[in-house]
């Protein structure tokens, strides 16, 4: 299904998590309608051990969701259930989302309110605190 929508531009993306935690991906077209985000680790190529393989995907979705420190702890808790905002990449484009968490499963929609749906390929979640 071709997305009626139109995404503004998003060949690159980073997220910082620390100073020495960032992830990045950078999109490279293969052909008229795909191309695949190579994903890098501190501007290093995200390599598979064993193959040497760079990972990629074909779509990216950074989905923003609160994070809390656990009391008297350096643990963070993450939570994922409920609802808030996101960001799709795909085919070199980036789109608004929002996403909502029920009864286990995790949905994801275009700011007009159509559910993504998610073709062929791999798909990366980056959660984050802040889009």
């Amino acid at each position: 299904q071709e997305l009626a929508l139109s995404g503004e531009r998003g060949q690159s993306i980073r997220v910082e998590y620390s100073n020495s935690n960032i992830v990045s991906y950078e999109y490279e077209k293969k052909n008229e309608d795909k191309g695949i985000y190579k994903r890098f680790i501190n501007d290093n190529p995200h390599q598979d051990l064993t193959t040497g393989e760079q990972y990629y995907a074909q779509r990216v979705i950074i989905q923003k969701v609160s994070h809390s420190y656990v009391s008297g702890t350096d643990l963070v808790d993450i939570n994922l259930d409920g609802n808030g905002e996101g960001l799709l990449y795909e085919k070199g484009k980036k789109y608004t989302l929002t996403w909502e968490k029920k009864d286990g499963t995790t949905t994801y929609y275009y700011e007009e309110g159509s559910p993504v749906e998610l073709e062929w390929g791999t798909t990366w979640v980056q959660i984050t605190k802040s889009l």
